[in-house]
């Protein structure tokens, strides 16, 4: 008798679980993942008591998953109908990916809309000649189980669906019809925005303020939002323009992530609490000067964001950081982000400026006679530089001679991230 026909149905069924991965889609962004959809096929072909466990488990059969190019239809459309068999009514991850319509595409994202109620999580890319499951006439009244959507599309019409224990939407449309009723979504936290139309996304933001708690914003709005937002709970602000910055007043936001040539100022906007800066594009001496009212920033980072990284693939996701950038913050009294301890250069990044980078460390983390003149005033010294780290392409390219600075002014090894 072998090992395995001795282990409980309770504890293979733990097994089968671990193998087949986590119960949701990765947020904010997810691909289609062959080892995932054909894991529960692999863990029933092994035995017939292993088939006759997975076949009456119906929580092993819920990624509804499929690649953007359907090239084998026929089997696709076949695993289909066996996922709908198997998995019966549990709640389904759903990941369609399609430019283009086809018969067979179309067939498949038409058995998929009939699945709605069934959704839990749904990532859903395409275009126009498929059925827009978001028309009012088609939708379900109530999706009580989505608890995340991801959309891309550009029908002309599309109507959100209320969604109770929805925590996560991500939009990326044309236009989206709140003329009649805002969907309740009583539990998002997390908003990210990339629709065409101005007033759809102030009224997005404007509606979900209070119990937002992740807010990004990637539009080429001209003028704006067209009075302030509130937004009492959010932690996490994330714009590609920076000029919504006066317009969102966001007491207790603690990481702000911003293209920094697009900054013109911050306003009143009470983000006295921000500890960690996320800065890219053109990162110059301006930027510096602009964003002084951040007296409690702890750690900077000039890479892009996660949502603007893996959803914006059209935009420019680089940074480069100027030596105006570092002198500025070397040599302007009172210091610039006096709280700083940390600094991260991702992997998008062009040539930093090595020398002006060591220079802005050296007057931070060298005491000076100028510290003691100081002495007797209220003048307080800000915090040392304590960490200083890169990607590994950006590491390679530091000249030695400005490794052995850091080190030495670091008093440790720069480790790499």
């Amino acid at each position: 008798m072998s090992t395995l026909s001795t282990v409980p149905d309770d504890v293979l069924l733990i097994v089968f679980e671990t193998i087949i991965g986590p119960a949701t889609l990765p947020w904010p962004t997810a691909e289609y993942s062959p080892e995932r959809a054909i894991a529960p096929f692999t863990l029933a072909a092994v035995c017939q008591r292993w088939r006759s466990l997975a076949q009456a488990t119906p929580t092993i059969w819920s990624y509804f998953g499929f690649p953007p190019e359907l090239k084998l239809h026929t089997q696709h459309l076949r695993r289909l109908d066996i996922l709908v068999s198997l998995a019966k009514n549990v709640t389904i991850d759903v990941l369609f990916e399609c430019d283009g319509w086809r018969p067979d595409t179309a067939q498949l994202w038409n058995r998929l809309t009939l699945l709605m109620a069934q959704w839990r999580t749904a990532w859903i890319t395409i275009s126009d000649g498929f059925k827009n499951p978001f028309d009012p006439d088609l939708m379900p009244q109530i999706l009580h189980r989505l608890k995340q959507l991801v959309l891309s599309c550009n029908f002309a019409h599309i109507c959100l669906p209320n969604a109770p224990v929805m925590a996560r939407l991500y939009l990326n449309c044309n236009s989206i019809d709140l003329q009649y009723s805002l969907p309740q979504l009583p539990s998002l936290r997390s908003l990210i925005c990339l629709t065409a139309e101005q007033a759809t996304t102030e009224s997005l933001c404007r509606s979900y303020a209070s119990q937002l708690v992740e807010l990004c914003i990637v539009d080429d709005m001209v003028h704006g939002f067209s009075e302030p937002i509130h937004c009492l709970n959010l932690a996490t602000l994330i714009l590609d323009d920076a000029l919504f910055i006066p317009q969102i007043h966001a007491p207790n936001l603690h990481e702000l992530a911003i293209r920094a040539h697009t900054l013109r100022g911050l306003g009143d906007t009470g983000f006295a609490n921000v500890v960690h800066l996320v800065l890219y594009g053109d990162v110059h001496e301006q930027a510096a000067d602009r964003l002084q009212k951040l007296r409690s920033i702890v750690t900077i980072s000039f890479a892009a964001p996660e949502p603007i990284e893996s959803l914006c693939s059209w935009r420019s996701i680089h940074y480069t950081v100027t030596a105006g950038f570092f002198n500025q913050l070397a040599t302007v009294h009172p210091p610039i982000f006096p709280a700083l301890e940390s600094i991260h250069f991702g992997v998008a990044g062009s040539i930093i400026p090595f020398q002006s980078l060591l220079d802005f460390i050296e007057s931070r983390n060298q005491v000076t006679e100028e510290d003691g003149d100081h002495a007797e005033t209220n003048w307080q010294r800000p915090s040392i530089l304590k960490r200083v780290t890169m990607s590994p392409e950006l590491e390679i390219s530091m000249p030695q001679w400005a490794s052995t600075r850091l080190s030495h002014l670091l008093q440790f090894e720069p480790a790499a991230q």
